[in-house]
């Protein structure tokens, strides 16, 4: 049952009497939910999924029918995919550069997907080695990321390094540093297993802010040459590399003995 405050924000009781949470919306895995503590209103959860569309240049999925009582605004062009689900505005509210349509949202817009085909998509990747009080990230504890007050998962690319949009929501460092690439601009906040805290931001042209520094994440020509190297190594430390010097030296072997057997059957033609 929802029950409303002194001042207008609501929160939703179990049967237990205690507070919980609703998700109010999705774009892609981020879901952004009312809460009572601190007190986050369905509307102000909309907006704030409404701004991360914007950035990834995604759709919103509602789940739950709302009466909107603040108004909505975007910086683009977004839509509010209803999923069976009903919008009421309270007098006087509007939506600016949004727009309710019906259906669920497709998993990016044209823009982006045409982006992740060129390699052009927009996006920060950063590394991340201590937290606000200068403590050091250590693989006996595990970290969850959030963005804008809502937990994100992350895709897990390897040990320490992750991607933006996935299913895995504890993060674990390596090296003492977790790797987080494409990152959408926003608010985001990494909490420690031991509730430590470090808070940073991303604007719309990619400063950073807070204890994270942006790093070159090597492109595939990089990461083959560094196999290759790698197996050149391994090849040399097991000595697997002298078979390839004997096929080299070999030939090498044949062609100087013939030489020398036609350097020796013309001598034996001259002295005759």
């Amino acid at each position: 049952n929802n029950e409303t405050s002194s001042d207008g924000k609501y929160q939703v009781k179990l049967k237990d009497g205690s507070a919980s949470v609703v998700i109010i919306a999705k774009v892609g895995n981020i879901s952004f939910s009312s809460q009572d503590d601190p007190y986050v209103t369905a509307t102000e959860a909309l907006q704030l999924a409404i701004n991360t569309a914007a950035n990834s240049g995604r759709g919103v999925d509602l789940l739950q029918d709302i009466t909107i009582d603040q108004n909505l605004t975007a910086t683009t062009h977004v839509d509010v995919y209803r999923n069976g689900h009903t919008e009421t505005y309270a007098p006087g509210i509007t939506a600016t550069n949004v727009s309710f349509v019906n259906g669920q949202a497709p998993l990016a817009s044209l823009a982006r997907l045409l982006g992740n085909v060129s390699g052009t998509e927009d996006g920060n990747n950063i590394v991340i080695y201590e937290m606000n009080d200068g403590t050091e990230l250590t693989t006996t504890k595990t970290y969850e990321l959030y963005l804008d007050g809502n937990l994100i998962g992350l895709n897990e690319e390897e040990a320490g390094i992750y991607s933006y949009r996935g299913n895995t929501n504890e993060l674990r460092p390596i090296k003492g540093k977790i790797y987080i690439n494409e990152l959408t601009s926003g608010n985001y906040k990494l909490k420690s297993s031991d509730n430590k805290v470090l808070d940073f931001s991303i604007d719309s042209d990619g400063n950073i802010t807070g204890n994270v520094k942006k790093y070159n994440k090597p492109d595939s020509g990089s990461s083959i040459y560094a196999t290759s190297i790698a197996e050149l190594i391994i090849a040399i430390q097991t000595g697997m590399i002298r078979f390839n010097y004997l096929l080299l030296i070999i030939p090498i072997i044949i062609i100087i003995l013939l030489l020398l057997f036609l350097i020796r059957k013309n001598n034996k033609k001259v002295s005759q």
